[in-house]
């Protein structure tokens, strides 16, 4: 049937001159509309009776149809096969999910700078793996910098020391004029659109602290706007809206904490802070049951995140730009090699499976960094396709970058692949 109406071909994927060929019926047809639950004149007013029934290859091809394309309908009055499929072009996508947060932990206080290992572990890290489980037929691959899962260990135990889940737990009857000031100053950092507006006290309070701040020069003054209740609202939801859909929609003690909405008590506090470790201690055991299952591989980043070529030999700067200053030469190769070595058995002791794959610290390689990886046994490396156009000394355009690299040198070799630049960030 001829597409009569071209804004619903251009939203099915259909080009204005496609053509639907059915070898059916008439009446059949329409009855096969009805059970796929579609209107009787979705191809137009008279396009039911307008069956080509028999058309040339070569006008198929033209429109995209290919020679033999067909699609079969299930339907309870039986299969129908329509000549309909187009000739879509494939690719082979990668996806590759780089999971990295600094290493946060003062080893001098001992205490969490920031908040982000933590966050994301709620929001991002258990998530992104566990709805994978929905796809069974979907692989992807996990980068995963071990000194950001130390830090979600420590949480998952119960150990860290963070200043920011310390205020977010702490009776907000007790707090101090120091800890209002630090929770309005850090409580409010999230995506107001699609987090905070979520939740319609928690955009209330924003709005609030908001408006009482411009009125006093951004002091964040904040008495008679801002009493325990409020407090206690804002420690509650601040934490909540960036718990993963998973606990959001699924575990029914968080549902309930969301359904709730405001006046939260102490006890709804305690539950709150519970949730959060319960959470970042299911991280772990969902990479490793996927890990062996073999739908997601799991390659790693030297284990606290140095900068390979660097710490190999400072003055390799001086090969991607000739003119930067410099400071003293650096050059502990040695020191590279435990990075690469630390990881790779981390990896294997924690997640069951020893890394064969690469993400050097920010992409950066050279070839010294990549021959010590070969060596520690990684067989491929991810990096930027800026470093495939620095390297090849032309455009990276997708022809160059879309596809896989070997780099070899002596008796070592690593494969790689490049991420095009504009398109990840």
């Amino acid at each position: 049937f001829e597409m009569r109406q071209t804004a619903f071909a251009r939203d099915h994927g259909y080009g204005a001159r496609d053509v639907v060929r059915v070898d059916v019926a008439r009446d059949r047809f329409m009855d096969a509309l009805q059970a796929l639950g579609r209107e009787p004149d979705f191809f137009g007013v008279d396009g039911l009776n307008r069956c080509c029934r028999q058309r040339q290859p070569q006008e198929c091809e033209e429109d995209g149809l290919g020679k033999h394309g067909a699609q079969s309908i299930t339907t309870p009055i039986g299969q129908w096969e329509f000549n309909c499929n187009k000739a879509m072009p494939k690719i082979h996508l990668c996806f590759l999910w780089h999971m990295h947060q600094p290493f946060y932990k003062d080893l001098v206080s001992g205490e969490y700078r920031l908040p982000w290992t933590r966050m994301h572990a709620l929001k991002d890290y258990y998530g992104m793996v566990r709805i994978l489980e929905d796809f069974p037929q979907i692989r992807q691959t996990f980068n995963l910098v071990p000194s950001m899962i130390v830090q979600v260990e420590e949480y998952a135990r119960g150990e860290a020391r963070d200043p920011f889940l310390a205020c977010a737990l702490k009776p907000a009857e007790s707090l101090t004029p120091a800890e209002h000031t630090f929770i309005l100053r850090n409580f409010f950092m999230a995506n107001v659109a699609r987090m905070i507006n979520r939740y319609p006290r928690y955009a209330e309070l924003y709005t609030a602290h908001n408006a009482q701040s411009a009125v006093n020069d951004m002091k964040n003054d904040m008495k008679g706007v801002f009493g325990p209740q409020e407090f206690r609202d804002l420690q509650v939801l601040s934490q909540l809206a960036w718990f993963d859909e998973e606990f959001l929609e699924h575990d029914s003690e968080v549902r309930a904490l969301v359904e709730k909405g405001r006046n939260y008590n102490l006890e709804d506090q305690a539950l709150m802070g519970r949730k959060q470790r319960e959470i970042c201690a299911k991280v772990i055991p969902e990479y490793r049951k996927l890990a062996a299952s073999g739908q997601i591989e799991i390659s790693t980043t030297p284990f606290y995140h140095p900068i390979l070529p660097l710490l190999c030999d400072s003055d390799i700067a001086s090969v991607a730009h000739p003119h930067v200053p410099l400071p003293p030469r650096f050059c502990y190769p040695e020191d590279a090699r435990l990075q690469l070595e630390m990881a790779r058995d981390y990896v294997k002791k924690t997640f069951g499976v020893a890394p064969v794959g690469l993400w050097p610290s920010e992409g950066s390689v050279s070839d010294h960094a990549l021959e010590l990886a070969a060596a520690a046994g990684f067989e491929w490396a991810a990096t930027d396709n800026g470093v495939l156009d620095r390297t090849l000394r032309r455009a990276a355009t997708p022809e160059v970058t879309y596809r896989p690299y070997r780099w070899s040198q002596r008796d070592r070799q690593i494969n790689m692949i490049f991420r095009d630049h504009v398109l990840s960030d």
